[in-house]
């Protein structure tokens, strides 16, 4: 019995150390995925669990963004669309995005662009702990 006990003791500690979704790629609690929707437009999804908020989420998923637009070395990208809500408790952010490697005419644009680099400094300077630093 003295087994049973300790083995429990140890589950609850990993199931409430390990309940806020990270940045990472999705998995059980949560993170980051995307697809391609069309020739250079892309969907990003980033979902958590219930411990963590709207907003975390949404910048979660804005700092994914900017970093797809970078690993497709294009240094800007527009939002076509985006939404965000919970389902179930669990919030989710989805965001349709098109890649530029230039900067774009703000007036061809359907919806906001933004510059990957900046993005990820912004997000980063909230979250300095929660999200991966660019290699120097």
């Amino acid at each position: 019995m003295k087994i049973i006990g300790k083995v429990m003791t140890i589950v609850a500690i990993l199931m409430f150390t390990g309940c806020a979704t990270t940045y990472q790629p999705a998995g059980l609690s949560g993170g980051y995925q995307e697809k391609e929707l069309e020739n250079n437009v892309y969907q990003i999804t980033f979902s958590g669990n219930s411990f963590i908020s709207k907003e975390k989420i949404n910048d979660f998923g804005m700092f994914r963004c900017a970093e797809f637009s970078l690993e497709h070395e294009k240094p800007y990208f527009e939002v076509v669309s985006k939404d965000l809500k919970s389902i179930m408790g669990k919030p989710a952010v989805w965001i349709q995005i098109r890649l530029y490697e230039t900067e774009p005419d703000k007036t061809s644009l359907k919806g906001e662009s933004f510059e990957a680099e900046k993005v990820m400094t912004d997000i980063r300077t909230k979250y300095p702990e929660d999200l991966p630093q660019l290699a120097q």
